[in-house]
């Protein structure tokens, strides 16, 4: 988890206080990563971004904002599975200064693909492309919408991050949209662009967006089909969505930093917590767990795979409040 935030002008024009608000946001965010932050301003300082960075791929060579020989600048949060394949395939058309980071994948990608390097990345991700050449910003959601994109357009200016809280000290007031709030009653989430604060909205999943010449346009760039008929029989079916579910945990365990498990017990970390072990072996796992409350507690079920699966597991003492 990384944090990204930043500001993109309307009108061309030069952004007041632009190195204070970018610092501001990076406090309001540093949560989201303790291995780094930068800022990055255009030269015309008619572009900003802040990001905090928590370090999975080229620990040392991965920082961000990060910036090519074209002019070209992103700021990314989330993780590309399917990078190493891009790079073989992008090759020596572009000067890769990174060893393996999946960040310059997306620079490098955009330089040559342009925005449909979307119909080729396999991953989670929300970031935004500035070229320094054009001033054209370019910014996505990834397909299924799993990183956030925060927005608010406060005058000649948005404002964007992983995380709403940092842009309400840019909103005139602070006020419920009580329609968002009617979603989430009804449906436990926020339906389209809306959000809980009125003035600031998400770009929904399989999004993107760019702004060129003060022009902001937002579209949709990918949809789910439930149209894809098939003839499979159930032990098939078995079989399939097993080597699915096999392969994403696989994809999802690139990293250059040690990997663990979050065990409650349940079905999905369970089995999560399963498969990483017998493809990894994964030597730890974590629980948090209620004392006072036996009845929230999952540390039994948590033990039983943990034993299972010859995982080390950690509990921890959660606090749980009740009024």
């Amino acid at each position: 988890m990384c944090g990204i935030a930043g500001i993109l002008t309307l009108n061309n024009t030069s952004i007041i206080n632009l190195q204070d608000h970018l610092e501001l946001m990076n406090e309001k965010q540093k949560h989201r990563g303790s291995d780094g932050k930068g800022i990055f301003i255009s030269p015309k300082s008619d572009v900003g971004f802040a990001h905090v960075r928590l370090a999975i791929l080229d620990l040392e060579g991965g920082k961000q904002p990060m910036s090519d020989v074209f002019g070209n600048t992103i700021i990314f949060n989330g993780q590309i599975y399917n990078a190493s394949i891009l790079r073989k395939e992008i090759g020596s058309a572009y000067p890769f200064k990174t060893h393996n980071s999946d960040t310059e994948i997306i620079l490098a990608g955009f330089k040559i693909w342009g925005e449909k390097i979307l119909e080729r990345l396999e991953g989670m991700f929300a970031f935004v492309v500035y070229e320094g050449k054009t001033g054209k910003s370019f910014f996505a959601r990834d397909h299924m919408g799993i990183k956030p994109f925060y927005y608010t357009i406060q005058g000649n200016n948005l404002f964007f991050s992983s995380e709403a809280k940092t842009l309400l000290s840019f909103l005139p007031s602070k006020q419920i949209d009580e329609d968002a709030l009617k979603d989430y009653i009804a449906f436990q989430y926020y339906t389209f662009d809306k959000t809980l604060f009125k003035g600031v909205k998400i770009l929904e999943a399989g999004y993107c967006g760019f702004i060129k010449n003060g022009v902001l346009e937002i579209k949709q760039y990918c949809d789910i089909s439930f149209n894809n008929k098939i003839q499979i029989t159930e032990e098939g079916a078995i079989l399939e969505t097993e080597r699915l579910i096999v392969n994403s945990v696989k994809k999802h365990l690139i990293s250059d930093v040690p990997v663990s498990s979050y065990i409650s017990g349940g079905i999905d970390s369970s089995l999560i917590a399963s498969i990483v072990a017998k493809e990894q072996g994964i030597t730890e796992g974590y629980c948090g767990f209620f004392p006072n409350f036996p009845d929230f507690s999952e540390n039994n079920y948590a033990k039983e795979v943990a034993l299972n699966c010859k995982i080390k597991l950690n509990l921890f003492l959660a606090r749980l409040e009740i009024f």
